[in-house]
């Protein structure tokens, strides 16, 4: 099946030093939107699309990442397109969550191409 992303009710509080301690990108979906944002020992949001996401809802969430291009998709729909400007370029996949609670199933990692 396709991979899912279950949206639950996250605020957007961090502990001080902890949580944020890691260099990556995050790609979220909040009741009014999605979005992304990148982590260099804290946290900076990079772009956000408006929508209306109802938690408890399961959604199907697809993040591309073609040289410094990030496409994200919710149900197959391109909501976000960004071009960071000093991306990170190599890496490994992860899932989390931050004081709040989410479901996954279905991830899959693969080649563009």
């Amino acid at each position: 099946g396709a991979p899912n992303f279950v949206h639950q009710n996250c605020t957007p509080e961090d502990a001080e030093g902890g949580t944020d301690w890691l260099q990556g990108y995050f790609v979220g979906i909040t009741s009014d939107g999605v979005v992304l944002g990148k982590q260099n020992y804290g946290y900076t949001e990079l772009a956000r699309a408006n929508g209306r996401y109802t938690e408890g809802n399961a959604y199907v969430l697809k993040v591309e990442c073609e040289g410094a291009v990030i496409r994200v998709y919710v149900d197959g729909e391109l909501v976000l397109t960004y071009a960071d400007p000093d991306p990170y370029m190599q890496g490994m996949v992860g899932i989390r969550t931050h004081r709040c609670a989410a479901s996954f199933e279905n991830l899959h990692v693969e080649p563009i191409g």
